[in-house]
């Protein structure tokens, strides 16, 4: 018994190792901490492209043809109180030109028989240079009266241009319940994006 207990006393006296159990468990927290940063550093970077891609869509749909057919080519003008060549917008007045109506949107998810798809899908083609990973299906192409333009003259609508949400799962917080530290996470959500643009009046001159 004398022998055993000197043989456990010196074993539990030994620190032969103890640094490696040690630092094992602030290692791996430690790697956690660079993949989550790591990690977020993607999700802002799919978030930028998502912007991005929304501001170059708009940018393109601004000199291409309408992708909706019901968006007027002209400005019509208010006989009441306007003149070809004047101003739609009238600040000082009534408009020049009649409210056409809208808004006429194209939703990638539903193109419907109104919305030309070719032109919808240049304008994807071009987004996906920016944010490769975007799909037609999430995007949104709507046009809105504005009143730019001159009577006459080219339709000048607002284009909005919207990148629906996008999601992200995040690997290190599926990690995390392995060492208990974390709780898994459902797929991290990029909120939904719009950039807006002006259709391009090439007979005006301001």
């Amino acid at each position: 018994m004398r022998r055993m207990r000197a043989k456990f006393t010196r074993f539990a006296r030994d620190e032969n190792g103890a640094v490696v159990v040690d630092t094992l468990p602030v290692f791996f927290c430690v790697i956690l901490i660079v993949l989550l940063i790591l990690e977020i550093g993607i999700s802002y970077y799919l978030s930028l492209g998502a912007h991005k891609a929304a501001q170059l869509g708009a940018r393109i749909a601004s000199t291409v043809g309408a992708v909706h057919e019901g968006v007027p080519a002209v400005n019509q003008v208010n006989y009441y109180h306007g003149r070809q060549g004047d101003f739609c917008f009238q600040p000082s007045g009534p408009d020049a030109c009649t409210d056409p109506g809208g808004p006429w949107i194209c939703d990638g998810s539903a193109l419907s028989g109104s919305c030309d798809t070719a032109v919808f899908q240049q304008i994807i083609a071009d987004m996906r240079r920016t944010y490769p990973r975007l799909s037609a299906e999430d995007v949104t192409i709507g046009y809105a009266y504005r009143r730019l333009g001159i009577v006459g003259g080219p339709f000048v609508p607002e284009i909005n241009v919207t990148v629906a949400t996008q999601s992200y799962q995040f690997v290190t917080l599926v990690l995390g319940p392995v060492v208990g530290s974390l709780q898994e996470d459902s797929p991290t959500q990029i909120g939904r994006v719009t950039a807006s643009s002006f259709g391009e009046d090439l007979q005006s001159d301001g």
